[in-house]
């Protein structure tokens, strides 16, 4: 009985989604916004993502839309990108985000938890061969983890 919208764009990263939140976010209002943002720039300075996440969240929250930071992902080696390196800073970032959005926004939602092995890369059954897109059955544990913010 909910309209969701998806709003997302592969490839995109922070400063794409701040150039387009005027014109693809807030014309429709949203009661909730779900972001899940950061693996596309994860080679820029842990300090300065986390910094433009936290600023776009609270651009929306200021607009009177429910924020809920998402983590980031973890990576399946080998990945097509050489993202893989990254892993720890993916868990200290996703550690950072947790506190502040239970601090200023709605929620912080832990998909990381939810499709990572128990080496803590993302679990053969959730990955795309690519090693950073997923399958149904990584979204398929990802809406468990949102459902119950959504009704």
């Amino acid at each position: 009985g909910k309209s969701i919208l998806n709003r997302g764009i592969g490839g995109d990263n922070v400063y794409g989604l701040y150039d387009r939140l005027s014109e693809d976010v807030l014309p429709y209002t949203p009661e909730r916004v779900f972001m899940m943002i950061g693996i596309n720039g994860i080679d820029e300075d842990e300090k300065r993502i986390i910094g433009h996440i936290e600023a776009l969240a609270g651009m929306m929250k200021e607009k009177g839309i429910s924020v809920y930071l998402c983590s980031i992902l973890p990576l399946r080696s080998p990945d097509n990108w050489n993202r893989f390196q990254y892993q720890g800073k993916i868990v200290s970032i996703n550690a950072e985000l947790a506190v502040w959005a239970k601090a200023n926004v709605s929620g912080f939602l832990d998909y990381h938890s939810v499709v990572k092995d128990a080496s803590g890369q993302l679990a053969a059954e959730c990955a795309q061969p690519d090693g950073t897109h997923v399958t149904f059955e990584a979204y398929r544990r990802m809406a468990a983890v949102v459902r119950p913010h959504i009704a």
